[in-house]
């Protein structure tokens, strides 16, 4: 399991003791200047994208959701994965994508089983582009939020608030989008938490610190998809409602109600009706 005990904390600005402080300095939720040395954040978002007409439609809802007072489009940056379709086949792409280094031949053989097994080609470009995000993240200074392009900002949140979660989080891993919390009822209303799933897995919106992404790269071994292994292998913080206002979303973020082409290059009119 990933180390999440006695590390230092990322680099910023000592936060207020509970959210309610945070949200009562930013005004009711709206991100305004601070004074010197307060409100600052150190993190930055990367939207895990592809280069087609509809990930680039994406993108734009997701940057969209983010209110221009927020400061989060200022630390928002998009990060461009593989599309499985720009390749003939699974072992076209594992031998000329560029999006990390080459794979051992021991990873190769156990991407295309995955493929073959679980969600085919679009799976492990999926897991490709957070390989190569987790090693980014690993030089960062700071907290990496790592966002898939169907991820939707919760009204409210702000990249102060954000930042005050992480801070006061003992793990290296922090879902900050519900479906792969299993104590999570409800995390789109409510607090409710029990020891069921929310329905499903994801990796829509998750935080690492340096030393969590480190940890990931170092370990995946495209085994498995990356929401399922992340699931079982990474020990992340879930319970960010201690101290919660109650009139906000539990979470920062949501999925998007149609899948996204990182891991499903299907005809969008497919995609209308499903939920990531």
């Amino acid at each position: 399991r990933a180390a999440t005990t006695d590390r230092p904390a990322p680099a910023a600005a000592a936060a207020p003791g509970s959210l309610s402080d945070v949200i009562a300095e930013l005004g009711a939720g709206e991100a305004t200047p601070a004074p010197a040395g307060q409100g600052k954040v150190a993190l930055k978002l990367q939207v895990l994208t592809v280069d087609t007409p509809l990930g680039h439609e994406r993108l734009e809802a997701t940057l969209g959701s983010m209110p221009t007072t927020s400061h989060l489009r200022e630390i928002t940056e998009p990060f461009k994965g593989v599309f499985f379709r720009d390749f003939t086949s699974l072992r076209d792409m594992l031998a000329h994508q560029k999006l990390v280094p080459p794979l051992s031949a021991e990873h190769k053989r156990k991407a295309e089983a995955m493929s073959n097994r679980d969600r085919g080609g679009g799976a492990v470009a999926c897991a490709l582009g957070h390989y190569a995000m987790w090693q980014q993240a690993a030089e960062a200074p700071g907290w990496t939020v790592v966002l898939e392009d169907d991820a939707v900002l919760q009204r409210g949140w702000t990249a102060q608030m954000i930042q005050h979660v992480l801070d006061k989080s003992n793990h290296d891993v922090v879902w900050l989008e519900g479906r792969s919390c299993p104590r999570m009822k409800d995390p789109g209303a409510g607090h409710g938490l029990s020891k069921s799933f929310s329905g499903g897995f994801g990796t829509t919106a998750y935080a690492i610190s340096p030393r969590g992404a480190a940890w990931l790269a170092s370990h995946y071994d495209f085994t498995k998809p990356v929401d399922l292994w992340m699931q079982e292998r990474a020990d992340a913080d879930c319970e960010v409602s201690k101290d919660h206002d109650p009139n906000l979303p539990l979470l920062p973020f949501k999925e998007g109600k149609a899948r996204s082409e990182i891991r499903n290059p299907l005809p969008r009119r497919r995609q209308q009706s499903w939920v990531d």
